[in-house]
């Protein structure tokens, strides 16, 4: 028998997980195996088995992510999800629900944007204004990858993150991690010349390595970072404040050197390919961080440890094929698009990880 959370071995007369704490009880009940459901292990079964999710079946129920999406919600619930983490508004583990959430404000905030940029973008084509072109670039860049941070906010059903400290992170986190970066393309890989495949791999292992550094310091600074949730939403949070900057960064490079129609395309092309990208990514980096340290407070001796590059990795590698000189596609970011594809199905089996902690901690509470 194996636990569940970790994947580590059951001795038979274990209470609990040696490694986790896992209560046996709860493993036993996962391990109700495929042979017993009649469900033929999957491609998906085997990642979740590679990221710690244990050797159950796991079902991805993404669809859970756009279901309430089109259902009327009132002002006071989208209140009510910003006014969390706070010592008043953090609810009791034994009260959560380990049933998957059904975010649903991220839609409106990414609305919000899509509507200013109409507006904007009316200003600047029709009117002619050129004052209208900085907010036009900030909310274009803006839009997605803090849409997607909201969404890591609605999905941490802990609610033990405040949106106070969520902002902080975004913004200071994404500007440290930016500079870290650049710090570390100064001393480690300098980026003259055009992009090859050691080149690209370089990339990957500097932007990753500058965003989780970050994610870590974050992660240090909050009461309790057991959770895998917060992890994702800590590491989304960083993530998404380096994937706003450096679009602004890329429209201002168009604005100077190319076309109106090239920057408009600029904003569309990496608002697209946004979800599957630094937000993720970045993300994945937090989770890793999380699941390898197990303790009440982190520590830097996570970095030695080999859960934490098992799961670091796959950033890494994402973001190396992502940015190598692949031609096939090209045109239509089909290497990009299938990343994005994939770099989800990673996230959700981590934030099915992550509900299944809401049981465990839960008992180990009211034991």
């Amino acid at each position: 028998m194996y636990c569940k959370k970790c994947g580590a071995k059951i001795e038979q007369g274990q209470k609990f997980c040696t490694k986790c704490g896992t209560p046996v009880s709860i493993v036993e009940q996962s391990s109700e195996t495929k042979e017993e459901s009649g469900e033929a292990h999957t491609i998906v079964d085997s990642l979740n088995e590679y990221v710690g999710g244990g050797q159950n079946h796991v079902k991805l129920n993404w669809k859970d992510l756009f279901r309430d999406v089109f259902k009327r919600h009132s002002e006071g619930e989208a209140e009510e999800i910003f006014a969390c983490g706070t010592k008043n508004t953090t609810p009791e583990v034994s009260s959560i629900s380990s049933s998957w959430p059904r975010p649903w404000l991220y839609s409106r905030v990414f609305l919000g944007f899509l509507i200013a940029f109409i507006f904007l973008r009316i200003c600047c084509e029709i009117f002619g204004n050129e004052k209208a072109l900085p907010g036009l670039m900030f909310v274009g860049s803006f839009a997605v990858p803090f849409s997607l941070l909201v969404m890591f906010m609605e999905l941490n059903v802990f609610k033990n993150v405040s949106f106070y400290y969520v902002m902080k992170t975004f913004l200071i986190g994404g500007c440290a991690s930016f500079l870290l970066t650049l710090v570390l393309y100064k001393y480690i890989l300098p980026t003259d010349g055009d992009m090859t495949y050691g080149m690209a791999f370089g990339v990957g292992v500097v932007e990753e390595l500058g965003k989780v550094l970050i994610v870590f310091f974050f992660l240090k600074h909050l009461t309790k970072t057991r959770c895998i949730l917060v992890g994702l939403l800590v590491g989304a949070c960083v993530g998404a404040g380096f994937a706003a900057f450096e679009t602004l960064g890329y429209t201002m490079d168009v604005l100077v050197t190319g076309s109106w129609d090239d920057l408009i395309n600029i904003i569309f092309l990496r608002g697209l390919l946004a979800p599957g990208g630094h937000v993720a990514w970045a993300a994945i980096g937090g989770a890793a961080l999380v699941i390898a340290n197990r303790q009440e407070e982190i520590s830097a001796n996570v970095f030695g440890e080999n859960k934490f590059w098992r799961l670091f990795i796959i950033p890494i590698i994402c973001h190396f094929i992502w940015d190598a000189p692949i031609e096939w596609g090209q045109k239509y970011c089909l290497v990009q698009l299938i990343l994005c594809v994939v770099i989800w199905i990673f996230v959700l089996l981590l934030i099915n990880m992550g509900l299944a902690e809401v049981d465990t901690n839960g008992k180990q509470t009211n034991n």
